[in-house]
């Protein structure tokens, strides 16, 4: 699961970098990228690594799947635990990152999870995503031994 896990994160990496540019492209044009370009392509990259490694890594039986589905949740806290922190860290590369700050939040963000999660702060959001990782990731090695 660990090398599923780390080429998920490098996409992810690259996913805030094209969202970071999107961003600086957008900027003064209108209020808010549209973060559903980013979700649809960090599903389809999951989707592609899980597929990847359930072909050319995995044995091939019912139990793959098994290992998939935990792997795809431990996708999923990958993606809590670096993009924002990510796309932070480029936007204050390229200067279009207001504050300065990696753990910045717009206030304007048409983002359904930065919308509804707000109350969380930041950095728990991203010990929450680093923790579903290791979950799963111990899950994973608990149930196949490996």
């Amino acid at each position: 699961m660990i090398d599923s896990s780390i080429i998920y994160a490098i996409v992810t990496i690259l996913l805030a970098l094209t969202d970071a540019i999107r961003v600086k492209i957008a900027m003064g044009k209108v209020p808010n990228i549209n973060h559903k370009v980013s979700w649809k392509l960090g599903i389809g990259a999951g989707a592609s690594v899980l597929i990847w490694w359930e072909i050319f890594v995995l044995p091939g039986n019912w139990w793959s799947l098994l290992a998939a589905a935990i792997a795809a949740l431990g996708f999923v806290g990958i993606r809590f635990a670096l993009y924002d922190l990510c796309l932070n860290g480029f936007r204050i590369l390229m200067g279009t990152n207001p504050t300065g700050r990696i753990d910045y939040v717009s206030p304007t963000t048409s983002s359904y999870l930065d919308e509804h999660s707000e109350k969380v702060p930041f950095w728990a959001k991203r010990i929450i995503g680093g923790m579903v990782w290791l979950l799963m990731f111990l899950a994973y090695k608990l149930i196949f031994k490996v």
